[in-house]
């Protein structure tokens, strides 16, 4: 609200050129805090990034660090972000690729659990921001919430005409149950946990989880699981 000084309407404070300055200064920091994040994310691992670190590499103090950014979360949230949309280009490149026929819903799923283990293997500084990274925060945001989902929707789509009896909630748990099967067998592949796994080795087994489920699901899952099995893999 303008007030009168000297008989004439000042201008609010925040329309003041003093504060637009202000404010586009503090969004160049900020976009320059993003960028130096995603560099040391890229170059050094989600490890890397301590909040002194990426200061000092966006060239400003730590003081005007957490003046620009709420707190480390809200920047991992923007890395896991841009992560997200770099394993869902390659999500939907590997979809792309299988030649449309009625019977190609199982080979969309392994298309897309191979695409997955090669992000893995190939971008294993964002795989690991996406699932190693831990948020502080009790709760993630509703919005990074959706944008799973929206991974998890290209896994159940094909389950949706391989298992045209399953409902909705049954899709979805059997969707996390498969997307968490082909994680283990990427983790444990890439940590070597179990000794070298040769890639060939990692495709075959991505294929025998893919075809055991798409198995199972030939048959009415629920009569085993139960409701209470099916919400469960919720």
């Amino acid at each position: 609200m303008s007030v009168l000084v000297e008989g004439r309407p000042a201008a609010d404070k925040g329309d003041s050129p003093r504060s637009a300055r202000v404010a586009a200064k503090h969004a160049e920091i900020r976009s320059r805090i993003f960028d130096v994040s995603m560099a040391i994310l890229l170059s050094q691992g989600h490890g890397a990034l301590k909040a002194r670190d990426v200061a000092r590499a966006a060239d400003c103090s730590l003081g005007i660090f957490y003046t620009v950014v709420k707190d480390m979360d809200e920047v991992a949230l923007h890395l896991k972000d841009l992560a997200l949309s770099e394993l869902e280009a390659a999500l939907l490149d590997a979809i792309g690729a299988v030649p449309a026929a009625p019977a190609s819903a199982p080979d969309r799923l392994l298309a897309l659990a191979q695409a997955y283990a090669a992000f893995a293997r190939d971008q294993q500084n964002l795989w690991g921001m996406l699932f190693r990274h831990r948020i502080q925060a009790e709760a993630l945001p509703e919005w990074y919430v959706a944008r799973l989902d929206a991974i998890f929707g290209y896994i159940e789509e094909p389950l949706a005409e391989i298992a045209p009896q399953c409902g909705e909630a049954a899709r979805k748990g059997f969707g996390r149950a498969l997307f968490s099967a082909v994680h283990g067998i990427v983790s444990i592949g890439l940590e070597e946990k179990l000794g070298v796994v040769p890639r060939q080795d990692l495709h075959w087994r991505l294929r025998a989880v893919v075809a055991s489920v798409i198995s199972g699901l030939s048959w009415d899952g629920t009569t085993i699981l139960g409701d209470e099995g099916v919400s469960a893999l919720g």
